[in-house]
């Protein structure tokens, strides 16, 4: 019986374990599986990758609260520790940087990609969500990394990786991109500057082998902001205000109403990802999205979902076309 398979099969249990956010279980069974012979490198991607991506899935649903989520992160971030205290990764050299950009809190992936990197021998260090773009400077001038990867997986972030990118060109610092917030297969990231896309840790490995081997590629700047970009930017607050007043009524309650005005402000942050990068799918897609995940709960939010994407055009092309 295969490794794959063993893990593969332990799948519903953590998940039970996660969403009830019983850490030292999900942490144990880790372990157990460790101390079968299971290699690390396929728990992080047979049980606690597919898990993870279960748990959005169902919060997306609505099976699963947001307090439900949370607990099946900590699970994972705390089993993904316990695994990498039990099996220590001797590295050398200059490290390859791994972060999120300012505005993206969804860091357990990049951590999972560093620490498999790891696993494989590669110097990398997860530094969490770029604070500012004061933190990047400091960066990349005291840790001098050999590249900087940033893991972006909502399209919203876009805007904050050009400004991360931007910096990192003024340092000569070569910047790598991963996650879904790129479009599906690395579609946007040129638009932001990223220099190489990739899809994958063992892609990662592959890639920094080649450069350190054939020289890295060259530096890339993210495409000027265009006007419209910057008019939007000046109004993502009322954007957000108006979307949630054209679709919010007296029905809704006091959790209700802070979903609707959450999905406002993902309209603007997706609007201005839009317009940052040129890409007016990434506007269509996240209206989209946020539909399907009002769609998948009760009234008021079902309603709401219908009025969403008139509410969200209208607004946006009005802030759009004003001067």
């Amino acid at each position: 019986m295969g490794e794959d398979h063993v893990v593969g099969r332990h799948k519903d249990e953590y998940l039970d374990i996660a969403g009830d956010g019983r850490v030292d279980e999900g942490v144990g069974l880790c372990l157990d599986l460790l101390d079968r012979g299971v290699c690390p490198e396929d728990i992080a991607l047979g049980l606690l990758q597919p898990a993870q991506h279960e748990v959005g899935q169902r919060w997306a649903l609505g099976s699963w609260a947001v307090a439900q989520e949370h607990a099946a992160s900590a699970v994972t971030d705390a089993a993904l520790a316990a695994l990498d205290a039990a099996v220590p990764a001797p590295t050398r050299g200059a490290p390859l940087v791994v972060a999120c950009p300012r505005t993206e809190w969804h860091g357990l992936a990049a951590r999972m990609v560093t620490q498999i990197l790891r696993w494989r021998g590669v110097a990398a260090d997860y530094v969490g969500t770029l604070a500012s773009d004061a933190a990047v400077h400091e960066l990349l001038t005291s840790g001098r990394p050999r590249a900087l990867a940033l893991s972006c997986t909502m399209t919203s972030a876009l805007p904050e990786v050009a400004r991360a990118v931007d910096i990192a060109a003024r340092h000569k610092t070569t910047v790598l991109g991963g996650g879904r917030g790129f479009g599906p297969h690395g579609r946007y990231a040129r638009a932001v500057g990223i220099s190489t896309w990739v899809a994958s840790a063992a892609e990662v490995a592959a890639r920094l082998a080649r450069g350190d081997g054939a020289g890295w590629p060259a530096h890339h700047r993210p495409v000027p902001e265009p006007l419209v970009y910057r008019r939007l930017a000046r109004h993502r607050r009322d954007i957000a205000e108006e979307v949630a007043a054209r679709v919010l009524d007296d029905e809704a309650g006091a959790e209700e109403s802070e979903m609707i005005r959450d999905a406002a402000e993902q309209i603007a942050a997706v609007a201005l990802a839009s317009a940052r990068t040129g890409h007016a799918s990434i506007l269509d897609d996240g209206v989209g999205e946020l539909v399907a995940v009002l769609n998948a709960r009760p009234e008021p939010l079902c309603g709401v979902a219908a009025r969403l994407p008139g509410a969200a055009h209208a607004v946006v092309d009005r802030y759009r076309d004003s001067h």
